[in-house]
């Protein structure tokens, strides 16, 4: 792509260059970038910054005299970078400068730090300065066309290094003591090549633990190349100084030929204070360890000549340990006789990152001679030793906490220090997991007394949020422990805690029959899907009617291993006040883990129907015929039609006119399913009724086993005929002409006896 055009450009140039020169219309320029300074001159051993100059003095071979718009565009130079690289002694501490666009005629001055070497002959050096750009070489007023270049060019830039004085310092001494002023003798000479005129050296410290105070600056005039010269200060020394090697900085400036001030680079000087040492560390006892709290004694001697009146020993810290929760704790000792020992506690505490070694701390005793006047501080160096934190393992984790539901989780953990952990503790937290430990981020279980090598278990409650999907999450274990007065907290351990779906459990091959006012059954298959066992499983029904209820609660089905099923049947109660029709039920499953934790499955829903009301018994007529005005027995038949038992069966027929019953009920103790027996009542029917066929109501009342009474209402057939007429037989004949004869005889024997 960038070939074509860059050949359809040059063919478009190709093309302007014969056209004649009123129609050609090309401007054509380039920059011309050089560099120079604006002052070249630097001294051996300086750091100083050299301002760079970069000007652009373009040339212009064709221009545009009707958009001089277009002369600037050949003549700018864009996206300037400028690099000073190092030559000779001059070592240049300044990168790359992105400079950008620099038009003709323009400039831009630039700061480049550099470090002369300290022997560095005078002379001149050729700097190189690599400087790239990018421009516009040519551009068409017909048709815009334009090419574009990029060039990198190397200038010089001439530095002078000029002859000068140069400092260093080849001898120190220094007699400096914990709470005293003292002094500091610093020998430098000049190994330069001239001579330094009114020089001054001013002594600074850094440090608040070194000053040198006011008047710490020294003249010195004349100085010839290869002098040394002595130079005395009074250094003030802290009571609470470190006897470690400091930092004190000379800075010298002198004047120059040209009568300037010229400032070389600072130097440095180095001493060591000394305390003092009429106190002895005789012992040094800690039980501090890292990231943790102990106890430090101090065993301190007097070893001066003297009793020591009001004597306090100050603990100081300069960081990474706390001395009684902070920098420095006082203990007061009183008489201190010479050479008595006196030892001092105090409670150490080792930061958070804090590592194992020896920590140098600061013991400052403070008194006052025997005859009470006045008061001394002396400062000795403590040498703390902080001992590694005590290593405990996790052994094993195990876990049967499901997604969406609670659980436990069980570390076994092993002490693998080589000392008793008193007072141990062991807490759990699971930040950022969708876990919670104990209800909460974490948990903490007390162990007590762990002896090394010992393992301990600790158990807590692990509940995981419906969100939360399956898999191992890290939690954090932290073993704490007493120490001293404190309780250390040990580096925490990262646990890999699995949560598992829950148990897989199916439902099927529901049955069962249900019907209003009576107690049915609902059978099923649980079985286990899943690759764990449950245990003790229970099968609880609900419904959403309240006329629905389950007397028995749950249903037991046991134990079920991976694979395995169990059937059950849960008896069901219709109320007599509800309609048939659908209902919705639904079915849990509670089980306990292998590891003893309550689980609920999750809920099936189905629909059974509910049939309508059925008569828990039929009855049926078995001698139910009578004549008028006749008396007789009601013989009826009464089955129990149902699943189950009924029992206090009463049985009370109520007759209406032209009927009636001197005896009408009945009573029945028990009739199992399916079971049937004859029952009678006594009936009279009227003698002016009519043949007919009449109902009798009954009311049955009766109960399932154990369950509420309930009453029913039939009607039985009844049948009042009258007894048909035929001729006599010889029987009937006999009777009525014994009758006859009887009375003949009756009336006869009236006659003659009257």
């Amino acid at each position: 792509m960038h070939a074509r055009a860059t050949r359809a450009l040059a063919v478009v140039f190709v093309l302007l260059l014969v056209v004649p020169a009123p129609a050609q219309a090309v401007v054509q320029g380039e920059p011309n970038l050089t560099v120079g300074l604006s002052d070249d001159t630097v001294r051996p051993g300086e750091t100083a910054t050299l301002s760079v100059v970069v000007a652009n003095d373009a040339e212009l071979e064709q221009a545009s005299l009707s958009n001089p718009a277009l002369n600037e565009r050949v003549t700018t130079a864009r996206a300037v970078e400028v690099s000073v690289d190092d030559e000779g002694p001059i070592d240049v501490r300044t990168g790359t400068h992105l400079v950008g666009s620099i038009p003709d005629g323009g400039a831009a001055t630039l700061p480049v730090a550099v470090s002369v070497d300290a022997d560095a002959r005078p002379g001149t050096y050729e700097v190189p300065v690599e400087i790239s750009y990018s421009y516009t070489s040519q551009v068409s007023e017909l048709i815009g066309a334009a090419q574009q270049n990029t060039e990198t060019v190397t200038r010089t830039l001439t530095v002078r290094v000029e002859a000068a004085p140069v400092f260093r310092v080849v001898e120190t001494d220094a007699d400096l003591r914990a709470g005293e002023s003292g002094a500091v003798s610093v020998t430098v000479e000049n190994v330069g090549r001239t001579a330094a005129s009114d020089a001054q050296f001013t002594l600074r410290s850094p440090d608040p633990a070194l000053s040198s105070g006011e008047g710490a600056t020294r003249f010195a005039d004349g100085w010839d190349p290869g002098e040394r010269r002595t130079l005395e200060y009074a250094v003030g020394v802290a009571e609470d100084v470190r006897p470690a090697p400091y930092t004190l900085e000379l800075a010298p400036t002198y004047r120059d030929g040209a009568g300037r001030v010229v400032t070389p680079a600072t130097l440095l000087v180095g001493v060591t204070p000394v305390t003092d040492s009429r106190f002895a560390v005789v012992d040094v006892s800690s039980t501090v360890v890292a990231e943790g709290a102990g106890t430090v004694d101090v065993r301190l001697r007097n070893d001066g000549a003297e009793p020591l009146r009001e004597a306090t020993v100050r603990l100081t810290t300069d960081g990474g340990l706390a001395v009684d929760g902070g920098q420095g704790s006082t203990r007061f000792v009183g008489e201190w006789a010479p050479g008595e020992t006196r030892t001092v506690s105090y409670d150490v505490r080792a930061g958070p990152d804090s590592t194992a070694g020896t920590y140098t701390l600061s013991a400052a005793v403070t008194f006052t001679g025997s005859d009470g006047v006045g008061e001394t501080t002396r400062t000795v160096p403590v040498g703390v030793e902080v001992a590694a934190p005590p290593t405990v393992a996790v052994e094993t984790v195990e876990s049967d906490a499901v997604t969406g539901g609670s659980g436990t989780v069980a570390l076994t953990l092993r002490n693998t220090a080589d000392r008793t952990l008193p007072g141990a503790t062991v807490a759990l937290a699971a930040p950022g997991t969708g876990l919670t430990v104990d209800g909460g981020e974490s948990g903490t279980r007390f162990v007590g007394e762990w002896a090394p090598g010992e393992t301990q278990t600790v158990t807590y409650d692990l509940t995981a949020a419906p969100t939360t999907a399956a898999g191992t999450y890290t939690l954090s274990a932290t073993v704490g422990y007493e120490s001293g007065t404190t309780t250390v907290a040990g580096r925490p351990l990262q646990v890999g805690v699995p949560v598992n779906d829950p148990v897989a459990l199916d439902v099927r091959d529901l049955s069962g029959d249900l019907y209003v006012g009576e107690r049915g059954t609902i059978r099923g298959t649980v079985t286990n899907d899943g690759d764990r066992a449950v245990r003790n499983a229970l099968v609880v029904l609900g419904a959403r009617s309240p006329h629905v209820s389950f007397p028995e609660g749950a249903v037991s089905v046991g134990d079920l291993d991976p694979g395995e099923s169990a059937t059950f049947a849960v008896e069901t109660d219709v109320g007599a006040g509800t309609t048939a029709g659908d209902r919705s039920f639904s079915l849990t499953v509670e089980y306990e883990t292998e590891g003893g934790a309550a689980r609920t499955s999750d809920a099936v829903s189905f629909t059974r129907t509910v049939g309508a009301d059925r008569e828990p018994l039929s009855v049926d007529p078995v001698d139910a015929a009578f004549e008028p005005d006749s008396s007789g027995r009601l013989m009826v038949n009464v089955t129990n039609t149902g699943a189950e038992p009924r029992e206090e069966i009463t049985l009370r027929i109520a007759p209406n006119a032209p009927l009636s019953s001197a005896a009408p009920e009945a009573y029945v103790e028990r009739l199992a399913p399916g079971e049937a027996t004859e029952v009678s009542f006594e009936l009279t029917v009227d003698e002016d009724a009519v043949p007919s066929s009449l109902a009798v109501p009954l009311n049955v009342t009766s109960e399932a086993a154990g369950g509420t009474p309930s009453t029913d209402t039939y009607r039985v057939p009844v049948t009042v005929a009258q007894q048909p007429s035929g001729p006599a037989d010889f029987t009937t004949l006999v009777a009525a002409a014994g009758i006859g004869i009887a009375i003949l005889v009756a009336g006869a024997y009236w006659w003659f006896n009257r």
